[in-house]
């Protein structure tokens, strides 16, 4: 009767160490998720970044219209607009 109360007890015991590796796994994601999150939210912010230092086109567009308006109201063509 002996033998089975300590092979329960080993049991129990080996229960209870496999029962910890969902705990490891969420101290785990724990330590790595602020990480990949700031990788992530840094790779954008770069896009972001990017993509405002590119904006050429706007900016062609709304020096042109600002020439355009000012020569349509009959400044000469010397006058400097920028």
């Amino acid at each position: 009767m002996e033998s089975r109360v300590q092979r329960t007890r080993s049991a129990d015991r080996q229960w209870s160490v496999r029962g910890n590796n969902s705990a490891q796994a969420l101290v785990e994601f724990a330590l790595v998720i602020p990480l990949i999150l700031l990788l992530f939210f840094s790779m954008i912010q770069g896009l972001l970044i990017a993509a405002g230092r590119c904006n050429w086109a706007t900016t062609a567009a709304y020096a042109a219209a600002r020439v355009y308006a000012v020569r349509a109201r009959g400044a000469p063509a010397s006058t400097t607009v920028l």
